[in-house]
């Protein structure tokens, strides 16, 4: 019952288990059982909602450049940010190998992203002037016309300001489907920057 709904609290298969098979017993006698058989509780993986379209999308990106060399992805700059800890947590940082089961949808708390109806400023910039100050003095004079660049779906990424921009210094750019921050290749380069830094006080 537990592998058939992974959802199911143990009081709720004790209630269960109690009707189904007419067994008495304890909340606690359920839990017992559950873990004689190696079945733990957990809490759900937060993955993002990915609808239909946004499947489909995906996938056809991901054969379309399945083939794809090394010289082919070293003419894209991706353009991305990420977080860093000062003072990193001892153990934050740790890396839980999760059973593949772990990732089936009944074990995914799927999240959806909604705006709050405020500007973000930064040091008194909207982030899409900033980004466009970056752009500018960061990632024009390394561009060469064969380069393209690969945004994520962040707002102040694909701001109008920020096209316009694009489109006056006829920088190209490569499609990429929302919702796919797995597919970013810049991801694994944080994770490995994130684990050289942990343990110093940069």
């Amino acid at each position: 019952m537990s592998l058939n709904n992974r959802r199911m609290k143990s009081s709720d298969l004790q209630k269960e288990w109690q009707t189904a098979a007419v067994v008495k017993c304890t909340v606690r006698t359920v839990r017992n059982r559950l873990l004689g058989a190696g079945q733990k509780s957990c809490k759900a993986i937060k993955k993002p909602f990915i609808n239909e379209k946004q499947r489909r999308a995906r996938l056809i990106f991901a054969k379309d450049h399945n083939d794809w060399t090394v010289e082919e992805w070293s003419k894209d700059i991706f353009s991305d940010e990420s977080n860093f800890h000062l003072f990193p947590t001892p153990g934050r940082l740790m890396v839980r190998r999760r059973p593949r089961e772990a990732y089936k949808p009944q074990c995914l708390a799927l999240t959806m992203k909604f705006g709050n109806g405020l500007w973000m400023l930064q040091q008194g910039w909207n982030l899409a002037d900033l980004y466009k100050v970056i752009l500018e003095e960061h990632i024009l004079p390394n561009c060469s016309p064969t380069l393209r660049i690969v945004f994520s779906s962040r707002t102040y990424h694909t701001a109008r300001s920020i096209n316009l921009w694009m489109e006056d210094h006829q920088i190209k750019t490569l499609s990429w489907p929302a919702q796919s921050p797995d597919l970013n290749l810049i991801e694994n380069l944080w994770n490995l920057i994130k684990r050289n830094m942990d343990g110093h006080k940069p």
